[in-house]
């Protein structure tokens, strides 16, 4: 069964059953015992943290611990200002903030808020994490976690010279049995391979609920507002991801400038539900609302994606925009809306509302309205591609870019104001049913089988080589069915 979308604040259960995102009740296999219940501080004494020194704060010893006031930490080195080695903890910020407050020659220090290393049962919340270098909150090897009402900021970070830097506002690694509720991540300005506002890696059993991801800047790599990496069994509710940006400057050893609201990647048994992403503006490599990346089993309900743009560079080029794409098996995308997605003079020749790539996709009452391709100028323009309300995820790169949608369907969807409502480029065995359209001059785009178009990337947008090169993709789409298109362009969708 997929996860709920529900964090309830009671205790959590080992499987995701309907109705409810319980995670750990039951002894997992393997014999080891269950967290000891947060219940049971409820009699010890309570600790409270004035001040924070030189080597940081560590939390060694169970208990229920309360920031006093406002509190700044000065490292000389990294590290973490607040470290919790203990199980049954409870870290109260009470509504203060917790300052990093590195000097600018130590940018490049990899410094911590706060860091959960090896605990169980540990609850942090109620305050504000400012300007850490590293993560704002990090949890590793954890079981058992409860982030809520904080609010991570002012992030500042450098380094030219890691691949796998990721700053992130909340990491959470190797992770069983997590919640996160109504956490603020908000103004992390970096230089680095990567970014993140909230990133799972490893992680399983666990939800992020109503959270909000915004001002995102990367000079010279990715940005991501959420990342679910190599993920089983989380739920995703209500959360935003808002204004982020990534550029171009070819100083950091970064593979790709990818700028993407939400990013399940390697993922099983995860779902979104009422999220959006707004304002993410791409440089030169892709810009997406929501990227289902090499996933399994994953549902996507009631999202939306609005303002995505690409090429937003002195360029002028950037590789695709997408609203919602999908690169996975059997996933589902229902009631979903895809708006205002433009790239400039794409290098894979597509911006588009929804995009597919692999088997046993469907996509149900869907919208995707004003997509388009536009020239250097800005203006819209189909000498370089096609802005598509749904189609074929395309990449150049050699291991994606054969494999067709095999057994997609498209159900009752809408296009408007696209340039084409519904390409069937590489589509295999594929059905588009009582199909809409308004305002789109090509309904339906059928390409003859074996047709070409050429792909391109370079060292910005993911070229392996770090080259410049470009790639033929053959269109390979057969027995398919579209039904009677509807040009009125009303419905439910």
């Amino acid at each position: 069964a997929m996860p709920s979308s529900s964090c309830p604040r009671g205790e959590l259960a080992s499987a995701p059953t309907a109705g409810s995102c319980r995670l750990l009740d039951a002894p997992p296999a393997g014999g080891h015992t269950r967290p000891t219940r947060m219940a049971s501080l409820a009699g010890s004494d309570t600790v409270v943290i004035d001040h924070i020194p030189e080597r940081g704060y560590r939390i060694s010893k169970p208990g229920h611990y309360v920031l006093g006031r406002s509190l700044g930490y000065r490292p000389r080195g990294a590290g973490a200002a607040i470290l919790i080695t203990a199980s049954d903890v409870v870290l109260d910020l009470a509504g203060h903030t917790l300052r990093v407050e590195l000097a600018p020659e130590a940018a490049a220090l990899r410094v911590d808020g706060i860091r959960v290393t090896g605990a169980r049962g540990v609850v942090i919340r109620n305050g504000t994490v400012h300007g850490a270098s590293s993560c704002g909150i990090a949890v590793r090897g954890a079981c058992d976690v409860t982030l809520e009402d904080l609010r991570v900021e002012h992030m500042r970070a450098t380094d030219s010279t890691s691949k796998t830097t990721t700053p992130a506002g909340l990491s959470l690694v190797l992770t069983c049995g997590f919640r996160v509720r109504r956490c603020v991540v908000a103004d992390l300005r970096v230089l680095a391979a990567s970014l993140a506002g909230v990133t799972v890696h490893t992680s399983s059993y666990g939800c992020l609920e109503e959270c909000e991801v915004t001002g995102l800047d990367n000079r010279d790599g990715g940005a991501m507002g959420y990342a679910l990496m190599m993920c089983a069994g989380v739920a995703v509710r209500r959360c935003v991801a808002r204004q982020l940006t990534t550029h171009y400057q070819g100083v950091t050893p970064t593979s790709g400038h990818t700028c993407i609201g939400f990013l399940p990647l390697a993922c099983a048994a995860v779902r979104f539900d009422d999220c959006a992403a707004e304002q993410m503006t791409g440089c030169c490599d892709d810009a997406h609302g929501i990227s289902v990346f090499l996933d399994a089993l994953v549902a996507v309900n009631r999202f939306r994606a609005a303002h995505v743009v690409d090429g937003e560079c002195v360029r002028k080029t950037g590789a695709k925009a997408t609203g919602i794409e999908v690169y996975g098996l059997g996933v589902v995308v229902r009631d979903s809306h895809a708006e205002h997605i433009t790239a400039r003079v794409p290098q894979d020749r597509q911006s588009a509302g929804f995009a597919a790539w692999g088997v046993g996709l469907l996509f149900d009452r869907c919208r995707a309205s004003h997509v388009a391709v536009l020239d250097a100028a800005g203006a819209p323009s189909t000498a370089d591609g096609y802005g598509v309300g749904f189609g074929w995820a395309p990449d150049p790169r050699v291991v994606l870019r054969s494999v067709p949608a095999l057994c997609t369907a498209y159900w009752r969807c809408v296009a408007d104001d696209c340039q084409v409502g519904f390409d069937t480029w590489n589509h295999i065995a594929s059905a588009w049913l009582a199909p809409r359209v308004a305002n789109t001059p090509v309904p339906v785009l059928r390409s003859p089988w074996g047709a070409r178009r050429i792909l391109s990337m370079d060292r910005c947008s993911e070229s392996p080589s770090g080259h410049a090169q470009r790639m033929p993709v053959r269109n390979r789409s057969c027995a398919n069915f579209v039904g009677r298109v509807d040009a009125s362009g009303e419905g439910d969708a």
